[in-house]
Formats: structure tokens, sequence, C-alpha cells
């Protein structure tokens, strides 16, 4: 049922229902780390990757190299 509402949510830019009894757990379906980005953070230049559950959207990152 959530899948529905989350379609009409999303086109009202709303946020998404969790469409997975999992996540309220803690336990979600993530998806591969992405391509790692460069962020620049204060004096650091900090390497990381993000990965997303695939039901709730929620966002996981891990720090590679934190470098001056």
């Amino acid at each position: 049922m959530n899948e529905k509402l989350n379609t009409f949510r999303a086109l009202k830019e709303e946020d998404l229902l969790v469409t997975s009894r999992w996540c309220r757990f803690g336990w979600h379906m993530w998806t591969k780390y992405r391509e790692p980005e460069r962020v620049r953070s204060g004096i650091y230049t900090v390497t990381r990757q993000t990965r997303r559950c695939g039901s709730c959207n929620i966002a996981d990152q891990r720090t590679i190299k934190k470098e001056y």
C-alpha cells in the first residue's frame, strides 16, 4: 500500500513512507556504494562513499581517506 502512497507523495514533493517493515528495526536493504567523492571539510579533504536503503532511502557514508 505504501508504494501507491509514495507515488503521490513524490509528486507533491513530500517525504516518502517506509515500504519495508524491517527498516523500522534497523535492517535495511542497502544498495552498492557509489563511486568515491572528494569533499572539502574544514582543513581536511575527505574521500567518502555513500549508499542508500532501497526501501526507506536513508543514507549511509563511509570515510575512505582523510588528508590535509
